[in-house]
Formats: C-alpha cells, sequence, structure tokens
C-alpha cells in the first residue's frame, strides 16, 4: 500500500522563493485510491508498525490511539462558570468523557452551544452547577483537575508529581500553554485533559498584547524562551520526554491565549505566531522545527466551544468553494480534485467550482446557512474583501453555519486581525468555525498548501496543525499561514458511546425544563432552551405564532433568539417578517442584521412587498452600506418609480454622520443616479 502518499513527504510544490504568481509547473497532489489505508478511522494507519510511518503520522497515530482509548457519554453538560466547568472536566477519567460548554446567557453563545448539540446528536443537553465549595481556576487548581483526569485521586500524592510521573510512562504528544485570567483558559484544560498533555502556565509578562496588536521579535523570543525553559524542565522531571526535534515526544505546541495572532519581522513585513512557535532559534535567526503550533483565542464560552468541537465532533461533510479560474496556473488549487479526495474518504461533499465560482453563485448560497463540518475556499484580496470570478464580496457575504466548521481559507490577509467582525477570518470564526487556517500577511500563493492536498492530508490522518503548513524550502523559515484550534485535531471515526450514568450529581435536562416552560406560557425561556437543544422547528413554530399574535413585547429577546432558526428552516419571508415583529432595538444585533440580508437576497431578485422593503432600508448594515443602500434602491424603484428610490436614499442622510458611513451612502446615492 502506498502509505507515503499520505503526503506529507509527497506534497510537493514548487520550492522557490515566493511569487506574486503561482508556477505554472505548479501540480495538484495526485488522488489516489489507496490513500484510505492511513486514515485513522480504518485499520491501516493503526496496524503499520511505527517505524514505517512518517512523524506526522506517527502523530496521528498516537493521538488516535489515545483518543479512541474512551467512550463518550452522549450527554451535553452546559455549565453557567468557570468553577462549574472546572469541576466537571475534573469528573472525566481516561476511559470515560463528555461535552462541556459554557452559557454565558449572550444569543450568539447559545448559537454556538447549539451548533455543537446539532453536530453531536447527544441523547440528553443537561445543566449543572457546581457546589459553591468549587475551586475557581488558579494554577493548583487546574493542575489538581488535570491530574484527576488522568487517574489521581486525593490523598496520594501531590498531583503535579503524580502527573510527572505518568507523563513519563504515558508519553504527552504536545504542551498547551495558557495564563491564569485568560479568558482562553477553558480550552487548555480540555485539550490537556482529553489529548494527555501538560499544561504550561504562562506570566503575563511573556505574552503581553492583545489579538488587536503585534508581537515584537523581542517579545515573542522571551515567550519561545520560556516554553523551551518549561519543555526541558519537563524533560527533567519526567524522564524519557524529550521536545527538541520532529519525531521525538513533544510534537505540537497548543497557546490559549489572547496573545497577538502575529509578529513583526521587520519594517512591515510579519509572520503568524504560529508558525514562528515550534522553532528553535529566535525570530531573526530561526532555526529548526520542533513541532507545530496551533492558537485558541476568544471568551471562556469561546474557548470552550472551539476545544469541545475538536475533540468530539466527527467530519463527514464538506463545502468546497473554488474561486479561482481553471488555468494551469491556478489547476493546483482545483476544488474539483479536493473534492475527488473527501469523496473517497466518505465526505458528503457539496462543491462549486468554475464556471460557478462567482460573487453570484456565492451570495446565492448564502441565502441559507451552509451544513459542513470542513469548509475550503479559494480567492483572492485582502482581510475586508474577497475577489470571485467574477465579482467581490465581503465579510459579511459569509454564509451562516448550521455546524460547528473547520475552514481552510486561501486568501491573503484573512487573517490579520481575526477578532474583528469586519475581516474575512473575524466574520468566519462569529459564524462558528472553531478551526481555521489563513494568512495574517500577503503569503503569496505558494504560500499555501494547494487545496487537494489539504484535503488529502485530512483524509489520511493529518492533524489540524500540519494540514496547511508547508515545510520544505523558502518555508523552512517561519511565514504567515496561521493555524487557529486544536493543532492535534485529525479526522477520524466517531467515538465509541458510554452507556454509564453521568458523573454529576444535581443536573437538570434541558428538554424537560423546555417543556415545562412552554406549558407554563414561559415562551422566551422556552424559545432559548429549545434554541440550545438545535430544535429549530419548534423554535420557527412557537416564534412565528407569537409574532402573529403580537406576544413579542411580552417576550424580550424571543424572537431575536429565533431568527437564526427560522432563517435555517423557514422561508426567507418568515425572516423579514418575524424582523418586523421583534421590538424596537432588538434587530440592531449585527449578527442579526447578516442573517436578515443574506435572507432578503432571494426577495431582492423578485418585487418585494413594501413591508420588506422598509424591514430592510431600518436595517441597513455599517460596513455594507454602500451595497445594501443600492441594491435596496433597485428593488425599491420596481415597487414604485426610480425618483422616489432616490428620495429614499436621500432620507437616509440624517441617520449617518460617522465619515465612512456617510460617505459609503454619498456613494450609493451619486451610483443611483449615474443609473
Amino acid at each position: 500500500m502506498l502509505l507515503s502518499v499520505c503526503l506529507f513527504a509527497a506534497n510537493a510544490i514548487a520550492q522557490t522563493p515566493p511569487a506574486a504568481q503561482p508556477s505554472p509547473s505548479t501540480k495538484p497532489e495526485a488522488a489516489s485510491d489507496e490513500i484510505l489505508v492511513s486514515r485513522p478511522g480504518a485499520t491501516g494507519l493503526l496496524e503499520v508498525a511505527p517505524e514505517k510511518l512518517p512523524p506526522p503520522l506517527v502523530l496521528s497515530r498516537r493521538v488516535e490511539e489515545v483518543r479512541r482509548a474512551c467512550q463518550v457519554i452522549p450527554t451535553v453538560v452546559i455549565v453557567p462558570d468557570e468553577a462549574s466547568y472546572l469541576e466537571a472536566i475534573a469528573h472525566w477519567t481516561p476511559t470515560r468523557r463528555f461535552p462541556i460548554l459554557i452559557d454565558d446567557n449572550t444569543r450568539a453563545t447559545r448559537e454556538d452551544i447549539a451548533r455543537f448539540v446539532r453536530a453531536f446528536e447527544p441523547t440528553d443537553v443537561v445543566r449543572w452547577h457546581a457546589p459553591s465549595t468549587a475551586a475557581t481556576p488558579a494554577e493548583a487548581a487546574m493542575t489538581q483537575a488535570l491530574a484527576r483526569t488522568q487517574g489521581w485521586a486525593p490523598g496520594e500524592i501531590e498531583p503535579a508529581t503524580f502527573l510527572h510521573s505518568h507523563w513519563s510512562q504515558h508519553r504527552p504528544p504536545g504542551i498547551v500553554a495558557t495564563r491564569i485570567g485568560d479568558s482562553a483558559w477553558p480550552a487548555a484544560l480540555a485539550l490537556a485533559a482529553f489529548r494527555n498533555q501538560p499544561i504550561i502556565f504562562v506570566p503575563a509578562d511573556k505574552a503581553p498584547g492583545t489579538l488587536a496588536n503585534a508581537f515584537a521579535p523581542r517579545e515573542l523570543d522571551a515567550l519561545a524562551e520560556f516554553l523551551a525553559k518549561a519543555c526541558d524542565d519537563l524533560a527533567i522531571t519526567s524522564p524519557g520526554v524529550r521536545w527538541r526535534a520532529v519525531g521525538d515526544e513533544i510534537e505540537t505546541l497548543t497557546i490559549c491565549l489572547n496573545c497577538p495572532v502575529k509578529a513583526s519581522i521587520g519594517g512591515k513585513d510579519e509572520v503568524a505566531t504560529t508558525d514562528q512557535l515550534g522553532r528553535l532559534g529566535t525570530v531573526a535567526v530561526p532555526g529548526a522545527r520542533w513541532g507545530w503550533a496551533g492558537q485558541i483565542f476568544g471568551s471562556q464560552s469561546q474557548a470552550a466551544y472551539r476545544a469541545m468541537c475538536a475533540l468530539f465532533l466527527h467530519s463527514k461533510r464538506a463545502w468546497i468553494f473554488d474561486g479561482y479560474e481553471s488555468t494551469p496556473q491556478w489547476n493546483a488549487y482545483d476544488g474539483t480534485a479536493a473534492a475527488e479526495v473527501l469523496r473517497k474518504a466518505l465526505f458528503d461533499v457539496e462543491l462549486i467550482d468554475d464556471p460557478k465560482g462567482s460573487e453570484r453563485e456565492w451570495r446565492a448560497r448564502a441565502e441559507k446557512p451552509v451544513k459542513a463540518d470542513l469548509i475550503t475556499v479559494t480567492t483572492m484580496g485582502n482581510s475586508d474583501f474577497f475577489e470571485l470570478r467574477p465579482g467581490i464580496c465581503r465579510p459579511g457575504d459569509v454564509p451562516c453555519l448550521s455546524l460547528p466548521t473547520a475552514v481552510h481559507f486561501t486568501h491573503s490577509w484573512s487573517a490579520q486581525w481575526p477578532a474583528r467582525r469586519d475581516t474575512v477570518a473575524g466574520r468566519w470564526l462569529e459564524r462558528g468555525a472553531y478551526a481555521y487556517i489563513g494568512s495574517v500577511q500577503e503569503p503569496y500563493l505558494q504560500g499555501f498548501v494547494p487545496t487537494p492536498g489539504v484535503a488529502m492530508r485530512w483524509a489520511t490522518g493529518g492533524t489540524w496543525g500540519l494540514v496547511g503548513r508547508q515545510d520544505g524550502g523558502r518555508f523552512a523559515q517561519p511565514w504567515k499561514i496561521a493555524v487557529f484550534g486544536d493543532p492535534l485535531m485529525l479526522f477520524g471515526d466517531p467515538l465509541a458511546r458510554s452507556s454509564d450514568p453521568l458523573p454529576l450529581s444535581g443536573s437538570t435536562s434541558v428538554s424537560e425544563n423546555a417543556a415545562r416552560g412552554l406549558k407554563e406560557g414561559r415562551y422566551g425561556p422556552a424559545i432559548s432552551d429549545y434554541v440550545l437543544l438545535g430544535k429549530d422547528d419548534i423554535v420557527a413554530r412557537l416564534a412565528l405564532a407569537l409574532s402573529r399574535e403580537k406576544q413579542a413585547s411580552q417576550t424580550p429577546g424571543a424572537l431575536a433568539s429565533a431568527i437564526e432558526p427560522v432563517f435555517r428552516v423557514g422561508t426567507p419571508q418568515q425572516v423579514v417578517d418575524l424582523v418586523a415583529a421583534m421590538p424596537a432595538g432588538e434587530a440592531k444585533d449585527p449578527i442579526l442584521g447578516d442573517v436578515l440580508w443574506h435572507a432578503a437576497h432571494a426577495l431582492l431578485k423578485a418585487q418585494p412587498d413594501q413591508r420588506t422593503l422598509d424591514v430592510l432600508r431600518a436595517n441597513l448594515r455599517d460596513d455594507l452600506l454602500e451595497r445594501d443602500a443600492t441594491e435596496l434602491a433597485r428593488a425599491w424603484s420596481l415597487s414604485s418609480s426610480r425618483a422616489d428610490a432616490l428620495t429614499m436614499l436621500q432620507e437616509l442622510r440624517p441617520r449617518y454622520s460617522n465619515t465612512p458611513q456617510k460617505d459609503a451612502l454619498e456613494r450609493a446615492i451619486a451610483a443611483y443616479r449615474a443609473r
């Protein structure tokens, strides 16, 4: 069997310095009927002797063996606070685990939980609150919780001593770094516990800055030096654990910190934090790679969500959008070739490729949510737009997601500011993507692994930290492709489910609570509960009935909670009708604005009624004001006249005093006058 096809050596792109255009000789990685022998879910990978596998697949095998050693209790546990999350994780064992998510009472978080529930398909969803005596996150409490997940019991040796002995016998595949007080810590604890990894606690002065800026070289060097010292200490306290080269025990680094995702390397040039870390040397003089890094950031609820998706979900659906033309220069990134690979791995694939890779096709597809576990897109542009063939889309055009999704985005600058929703990566993460590979700056096309290669790496057992990473030629040096998410996540078969009872006393069923709320006429809480359960059909029926009976004012927030479920299962007109029935101000949520305009795109192609036009006029999006206003004016003229449409645009002027929005509206007015 051609095990070596699994690509890490076989996936070749030109070993040349970056250029503005791809090399015409670049060819896609060949698909093979034999690739599936190394897929973790198949028998091949676990049966082949380790010495016959390249280091990346040895890593995949180790991760898969740890993953398969446990069973999953098919209950989703929702907790309200950090103490409850920590205590719930501590109830994991090496052979029994269950997903835990944090509900911070925001609509966006509940949509994330609903995405997870739809994908995981649990037998039950429960809420659980730890006793008031439960510990809050601190280094000692997290270390004790981690030790409990690996089999330590109070009264034995100290938890740290237990862990060091444990890691000597059960070699960890990577390390996880976080900081007490950083909101990304829930991901660190979950990934360390599930994947048998040490947690390195980083002092605040070793990871300065935020997601809104870049590391200075000396700052990133200081963080790398601290982590190297921590790994050296680990090698002493846990004999046999090595880390300084690819192919030894420690192969990955997961940065669970809201720190910069990029580092300045001189002038305006920058590299991805996750490509600089994992190497020996310094920013100025980088050394050899010792491991592959990934980064998880966000709020506590987001960090928990992103970790649980990586640990408990199984990839089986893909959405591939190829925005490149079909010419020799671009065919190395061919979406059709990638789809062929994934279909051989038994993925259900939705493919949009040339001649359909246009803005028109993209926006038409975004009229309904995308249901996929893996998304690959090829485009060009900057952080605030992406070019298709033909046409230009904006971050607001990123489709809504029905399921948690891992995204590989071949495009310059998309991950420049991933915490901002006015950027491409930021919008994908807001939509529910839990993992993302994209560029923090201009990487040139050769900086990206060709899409068929990404597909083959994923389908044949590559971990997330490696599937989008180039390591040969020019890319033996740090470059600009950032990896967000668990670098040890991989595509394997679903984990076996356990019939054991949930080991948390005092949990309450969300389903029973939702039914009780409905029976007692508490429609707002009932709708929120049914959203968490992923019961979109029930939510839609309840919300539409409330809107018709004009009871929305008595159930604050209920209709807002129902907009996305109705978008998934209802009609575009029903989405508009719900927004029209919402109390004043509730529709101003920018996420709901995107949902409204995605739905309305289909209605604007025809001749919408005046009520629809009025709803859209009241909900123009600031970041897409020029286009929204122009499209609204065109539809308005169909219902009345061109003069009335122009008057409508002019009457919007008092609404906008902010210069960018004011200028955008004036451009729309000028363009409409010139028609």
